[in-house]
């Protein structure tokens, strides 16, 4: 096994563990929309469906990135960093306007 393809497996790890800690985010976001009621409830409908879109992009770009290849993985790695640090902040963003 190459050194890259340690790295590659090492990250697509590392990015499903965190898109699974934010599955359950969103799963407890969806539990609290269930409990809200009226204007709220619409908020927090519209965060998820915005967090759902973002989840989705996230794995489409993980799916690329598990079937590239070991010499240019590396690109899409750049592009699933990004779309993480997006979701991160979409997801902290959520929380605190829904607090």
């Amino acid at each position: 096994m190459s050194e890259k393809q340690t790295e590659k497996e090492s990250f697509v790890e590392e990015t499903k563990s965190k898109m699974d800690e934010w599955s359950a985010e969103l799963d407890e976001l969806k539990a609290e929309a269930e409990r809200a009621e009226g204007e709220i409830k619409y908020r927090y409908q519209e965060e998820i469906e915005m967090l759902q879109d973002k989840q989705k992009t996230a794995q489409e770009k993980l799916a690329e990135l598990q079937r590239a290849t070991d010499t240019s993985w590396t690109e899409f790695k750049e592009g699933m960093s990004a779309a993480l640090i997006d979701i991160r902040k979409a997801m902290e963003d959520a929380k605190s306007k829904l607090k």
